[in-house]
């Protein structure tokens, strides 16, 4: 399992906010395999919202994603890993806490 924004477990979510603080940055449309073991790893898109004029305007764009989660310990996944080739930022780091995920690095 891992823990969403509002600090509920899921398993094998088909959408994960990752940025909970605004929604900005989400997976949706996830697809997983492995869900259980060691690591597990899906296919689906990463949306990011688009802050031009602003973020309340500006809409949202999706790119193709891979997404790993790794680190089980206790039936809970405690890193997770992005892999968005055509997105502005093509690859990124969650710590997966209790209370959602916290990005770590690039």
């Amino acid at each position: 399992m891992i823990y969403a924004c509002d600090g509920q477990p899921v398993g094998r979510p088909a959408g994960f906010i990752l940025a909970c603080g605004d929604g900005g940055l989400a997976l949706q449309s996830l697809t997983w395999s492995g869900w259980g073991g060691p690591t597990a790893t899906a296919n689906g898109e990463l949306r990011q919202n688009i802050c031009i004029p602003n973020c309340a305007t500006g809409g949202s764009v999706s790119y193709p994603a891979a997404v790993t989660v790794s680190g089980l310990t206790g039936g809970r996944y405690t890193s997770l890993h992005t892999t968005a080739p055509t997105a502005p930022d093509p690859s990124s780091n969650f710590r997966l806490d209790l209370n959602g995920p916290v990005f770590v690095s690039r």
